[in-house]
C-alpha cells in the first residue's frame, strides 16, 4: 500500500512534513551580485528582501520588453527541463516560427553547452541560435541588450533548493526575478512530485511578489514524459487537486515519453505539423501550447 502526501499538504507543509517557519523579524540584507549591465543600477548590490530585489530588477528591465524571458524550472533531476528548453528553442529558431533564439545556458553542469559543442564536431551547419553559458553575475550584465536583440530568451537554470533557507532566498529566486512565463514539468512518482511542489512554492512567492510589476511572472504545469501507467494515473489525480487549490494553468497537451524526445540535439526543429510521426505530433501539439499560453 502507497502512502502519500496530497498536493495540499507539501505546498502547506514542505517536504520536511512540518509546519513553515514564522518569521517575526525583518530578515538580515543578504549580499549577492553586483547589477553592472545599466548605468542607473551600476554597483548597486542585489540585497534584502524578495520583493525589494523585484523591485530593483523591474526598474532596471523595460516595461516592455522585445523578448520573452522563458525557462522551464524544477529543482528534481530527469524531469526533463533542459530537453524541454532544446525542444522548444530549436522548434522556435525554424519555420515556421523564425523567431530569434538565445539560449543562457546557466547550469553549472552546463548540458546545453556540452550538447552544442558535441553537435558542432559532427556538422559544419550554422547553428539556429547562439547558447552560452552565464553566471548569475553575466546573466545581470547582459539582460538588458538580450532583451532587446531577440525575441525569445530561454534561461536553463540550476535547479537545486537549499532547505536550510526561506523560499525567497534559494538561488532560483535571484535568477527568477528575470523570467516572464515559467513553465514546471511535473513527472510520475513521489520524490519527483514532492521536488515539483518545492519548486512550485517557491515560484508562487515570486510571482505574487512580482505581481504588481510591469512585468509579472506568468507560470504554469506541464505533464513531462507522459504514459499509460499506474503511476501516471495517481499524477493526474494529484495534478487536479493541486489546480483546484492554487490558481495555475496546466498545458492542455502532455509532453510524451518517447526516445525521440531523449535524444534532441541543439540544431534540429522536431516540430512538424501534419506529420504521421506520434513523437512529433505529440512535440508540434504541444509547441502550439507552449506558444500560445506564452503568447510568442
Amino acid at each position: 500500500m502507497r502512502t502519500k502526501r496530497s498536493p495540499a499538504h507539501w505546498l502547506r507543509f514542505g517536504h520536511r512534513g512540518c509546519a513553515e517557519r514564522t518569521v517575526t523579524e525583518e530578515p538580515k540584507p543578504v549580499p549577492l551580485q553586483t547589477y553592472t549591465s545599466c548605468k542607473r543600477y551600476a554597483n548597486v548590490i542585489f540585497y534584502g528582501t524578495l520583493t525589494e530585489r523585484i523591485n530593483r530588477t523591474t526598474r532596471a528591465l523595460p516595461l516592455r520588453g522585445m523578448s520573452k524571458i522563458i525557462c522551464f524550472g524544477n529543482q528534481k533531476g530527469g524531469t526533463g527541463k533542459t530537453t524541454a528548453t532544446c525542444l522548444a528553442a530549436n522548434a522556435l529558431a525554424a519555420s515556421p516560427f523564425m523567431r530569434r533564439v538565445y539560449v543562457c545556458d546557466c547550469d553549472p553542469q552546463q548540458s546545453i553547452i556540452r550538447r552544442r559543442l558535441a553537435d558542432q564536431r559532427i556538422t559544419d551547419q550554422i547553428p539556429p541560435y547562439p547558447a552560452a553559458f552565464k553566471s548569475l553575475a553575466e546573466l545581470q550584465r547582459d539582460i538588458i541588450e538580450l532583451d532587446k536583440q531577440h525575441d525569445v530568451v530561454f534561461l536553463d537554470l540550476p535547479g537545486k533548493l537549499d532547505s536550510s533557507h526561506p523560499d525567497d532566498q534559494h538561488t532560483i529566486a535571484n535568477f527568477l526575478q528575470y523570467v516572464d512565463v515559467l513553465f514546471i514539468p511535473f513527472t510520475a512518482g513521489n520524490y519527483a512530485l514532492g521536488s515539483s511542489l518545492d519548486y512550485l512554492r517557491a515560484a508562487l512567492k515570486i510571482r505574487q511578489a512580482r505581481s504588481g510589476s510591469p512585468r509579472p511572472l506568468s507560470v504554469a504545469g506541464f505533464f513531462n514524459m507522459a504514459e499509460r501507467s499506474l503511476d501516471d494515473k495517481f499524477l493526474q489525480v494529484e495534478i487536479a487537486d493541486l489546480r483546484a487549490m492554487v490558481n495555475i494553468e496546466f498545458l492542455d497537451a502532455r509532453l510524451q515519453r518517447y526516445a525521440l524526445f531523449r535524444n534532441v540535439d541543439t540544431y534540429e526543429s522536431l516540430y512538424d505539423p501534419g506529420s504521421p510521426d506520434k513523437a512529433k505530433a505529440n512535440l508540434t501539439t504541444w509547441i502550439n501550447d507552449v506558444v500560445k499560453f506564452a503568447v510568442i
